[in-house]
């Protein structure tokens, strides 16, 4: 039997979307769709214009206790000296932890690091008979740029099919990024943010339908949740639960 949905689009404002004008309307609407109520959430001393460009549909904050860890003795090519780590965290221990350990690698005469290289690289794959093509079609992309932003169904499957090559390239999935998405919620709700690691393990898959549809799946069979313990009774982390 399919679900229904209601009228539930949250309020934006076309203006400006970070102020506390539109995150009372967004909070007001969520109360009255989920009775939650946002008394802490609702509580923070910046101004939300700082957070445009950061965050959409801005609601408020989750507050996270902030420990230190430290000192750490760093002998870096940049970074000499000691320091101390901020740690943002809802698991006991963890602060205690990076602290003994910091200690231990102080007194043991400090942490040696230098950077391999700096970068970070997303990109298409196009598949060609030899390098030369390949040399010669990234001329051609230059100059014919503008003329490209479409795809229908049959390449976006062969897409899906290349990308999944370099998914399993030391990933714990083959492409549907959910790392980023599961960690913002488990900030939010007081989740041990370390069970990130098995929890984002995902699996995407496609398939080209005889009508022309692209059939597309993403599942995660491993997704750690806790409503009880750990930071799940923190203030703002319990309003999000709710």
């Amino acid at each position: 039997m399919a679900v229904q949905r209601t009228n539930s689009k949250i309020p934006r404002s076309g203006e400006n979307d970070c102020t506390p004008e539109a995150a009372a309307a967004r909070r007001e609407f969520l109360r009255e769709r989920t009775g939650a109520a946002f008394d802490h959430v609702s509580e923070f001393l910046f101004d939300p214009a700082l957070a445009q460009g950061n965050i959409e549909n801005f609601i408020g904050v989750a507050q996270v206790p902030l420990g230190v860890a430290g000192s750490l003795l760093v002998n870096g090519e940049h970074a000499q000296g000691e320091f101390y780590v901020p740690l943002a965290t809802a698991e006991g221990t963890l602060v205690a932890s990076y602290n003994r350990g910091m200690r231990l690698l102080s007194e043991a005469g400090g942490v040696t690091t230098t950077v391999i290289a700096d970068k970070m690289q997303r990109a298409p794959a196009f598949i060609f008979e030899s390098a030369r093509e390949a040399r010669d079609f990234a001329h051609w992309l230059d100059e014919h740029f503008d003329e490209i932003m479409h795809a229908d169904t049959e390449l976006l499957l062969r897409a899906r099919l290349v990308s999944n090559l370099g998914g399993l390239s030391g990933a714990n999935n083959n492409g549907a990024y959910s790392a980023n998405g599961i960690t913002a919620i488990f900030i939010a709700t007081g989740q041990d943010v370390a069970n990130v690691a098995e929890s984002s393990a995902a699996y995407n898959y496609g398939e080209l339908q005889p009508n022309g549809d692209l059939y597309f799946s993403v599942t995660i069979p491993s997704l750690i949740v806790a409503t009880y313990g750990g930071g799940t009774g923190l203030a703002t982390e319990r309003e999000c639960l709710e």
